[in-house]
């Protein structure tokens, strides 16, 4: 059984990756399905992000792929299972 994630820390996580103006590469692994969708929701909102990398179940591919159809100043991005 994995950790479950309240609202709030989901929220701060959104937030924060969606805001951070420094980071350029992002690797994320073996998260569970609501929090890889606040991933993939605050990162389309990433305009400084070149990079992404995602490990995990489908749910991992699934929010890479709602990712890379929203972020259009992603470089590379790759997943793997």
């Amino acid at each position: 059984v994995g950790r479950t994630f309240s609202s709030i820390e989901c929220a701060c996580l959104a937030l924060a990756l969606a805001h951070n103006e420094s980071m350029r590469s992002l690797t994320v692994s073996d998260f569970p399905e609501e929090v890889w969708m606040v991933i993939a929701e605050a990162l389309k909102h990433n305009v400084k992000l070149k990079s992404v990398s995602f490990a995990g179940d489908h749910h991992a591919g699934m929010a890479l792929a709602h990712v890379l159809k929203h972020n259009g100043t992603l470089d590379s991005a790759t997943f793997s299972l």
